[in-house]
């Protein structure tokens, strides 16, 4: 069974929402606050140890950590699977049970019935703009045959 610590685990694990850091410096007052990449390496990914090690001691006392409580950090872990389901992009699992499956169906058609509701407004609204600018043609051309044929 997969643990809470487990990143390769779907579900919501404290470990993966991490509480935000704010720099404390600015990359255009402060010459030092910017990391000096080396631009060298060609595939990051054989050194990624490394250079974490890197960023972590260059970043070290130069951020503030912002806290955030458990709500948060579930409510954004939700937000991430709905755009997730929504979109279908990422390497999200299958449901494995019933209640998941429901739940993605739902999800799913929330997100078409909003999806819909936005784009028949946008069409309610450029259809009015058609009317209008149709109607105020017919006046136009009421107004011009009258002082024509007066």
């Amino acid at each position: 069974m997969r643990g809470e610590d487990d990143t390769s685990a779907f579900g919501f694990s404290y470990y993966k929402v991490f509480d935000p850091r704010i720099p404390t410096c600015s990359v255009f007052d402060d010459p030092n606050c910017q990391f000096p990449e080396n631009y060298s390496l060609l595939d990051i990914d054989d050194y990624r140890v490394s250079y974490m090690k890197e960023m972590y001691e260059f970043w070290k006392g130069k951020f503030v950590k912002w806290e955030m409580g458990n709500f948060s950090r579930e409510y954004s872990m939700s937000i991430y699977w709905s755009a997730l389901t929504i979109t279908t992009c990422g390497q999200q699992p299958y449901p494995s049970s019933s209640p998941q499956n429901m739940l993605e169906v739902i999800d799913t058609l929330i997100g078409v019935l909003v999806f819909a509701t936005i784009i028949g407004g946008v069409g309610s609204v450029v259809t009015q703009m058609n009317e209008d600018v149709y109607d105020f043609r017919q006046k136009m051309d009421g107004i011009k045959f009258y002082m024509k044929y007066r």
